[in-house]
């Protein structure tokens, strides 16, 4: 068997990390070279702070485009927006049949961040020889399936944590795939061209006006709600989602909700997905130009394995 190909693309400069020196940097790595054949790509040269929709399209279709001439694509991203990123790959290529594994750094202090970021590429490297279909994060020693990590705050510093079934593989003496969770996508590979991004976005809160949010509803073709830390649904938010959702679709993410007196109505609750997923999916599902109970049967049914159980 032949040397394995990789793709390695750039979404932003990481501290130490400027693209214009990017083969350089590279060179300093040996281990990559004994482990693949590795092509630099540089996708996105500002901070992943400022990443739009349109990167997501880019790096999917650039990602599609060169399928078929490496055997696993390597992203390094920075924190900032990297759940969004991530989460919106595994929307918009589906049946993909290569390991897409994206990595950062920036977990730790400054003085060891170069250290970080390239013991994370080196784990990421290693993984995406494997063959799977995922789109993953490979940060630290373990690989988590993107659309169900989340981030999370511990003390001046965070990590991405996810489900027990979205841990698809650790790195530990040795590299080990969990084939049962990592599997191999099935079908026609499928390449969405197309995100709409005329949603209103409301992170809900008691400050929030139900006329301001209506009239800028109407306006848009979709409305997305975060009410991430409600255990009940405010009266004044059902009575919004009730009133818009005769004009355009309604999407309100709630994990804590089970209960909920939309149940009857077209609005949909979702409550077992990430922020992050939920927001590209609707995006996703709004550019495919399914309406009312299509987009609903989309909206509910598992595309990527975005769903927590």
């Amino acid at each position: 068997m032949g040397r394995k190909k990789i793709c390695l693309f750039i979404c932003g400069p990481l501290p130490d990390f400027p693209p214009g020196k990017l083969e350089r940097w590279l060179r300093q790595i040996p281990e990559l070279n004994i482990i693949a054949d590795v092509e630099p790509v540089l996708v996105f040269e500002q901070p992943s702070a400022d990443v739009t929709p349109a990167v997501w399209l880019k790096l999917a279709g650039v990602i599609a485009e060169r399928a078929a001439r490496y055997n696993g694509f390597v992203v390094i991203h920075g924190i900032d927006n990297l759940l969004f990123t991530a989460a919106a790959m595994s929307f918009l290529m589906q049946h993909f049949n290569r390991p897409v594994i994206f990595t950062s750094g920036g977990l730790v202090p400054p003085a060891s961040r170069d250290v970080e970021i390239k013991a994370n590429l080196i784990n990421a490297i290693q993984v995406a020889t494997h063959d799977f279909s995922e789109v993953c994060l490979m940060l630290g020693n373990r690989l988590l399936r993107a659309n169900q990590a989340i981030y999370v705050e511990q003390e001046s510093l965070g990590s991405f944590q996810a489900p027990l079934q979205s841990v698809l593989g650790r790195i530990d003496f040795s590299i080990r795939i969990f084939e049962a969770d990592a599997g191999k996508r099935r079908g026609q590979a499928r390449l969405a061209t197309k995100l709409n991004e005329n949603i209103e976005v409301v992170d809900w809160t008691p400050a929030c006006s139900v006329e301001l949010i209506a009239g800028r509803s109407a306006q848009r073709e979709g409305l997305i709600i975060n009410a991430g830390d409600y255990r009940t649904l405010p009266e004044a938010l059902v009575s919004l989602a009730k009133q818009v959702v005769a004009a355009v679709p309604v999407v309100i993410w709630a994990p804590k909700v089970t209960d909920s007196a939309l149940a009857s109505s077209p609005v949909m609750l979702i409550n077992a997905m990430t922020w992050p997923a939920t927001l590209t999916k609707f995006m996703w599902a709004l550019g495919t130009e399914q309406s009312g109970k299509q987009l609903t049967a989309l909206m509910n049914r598992s595309i990527a394995g975005e769903f927590i159980s």
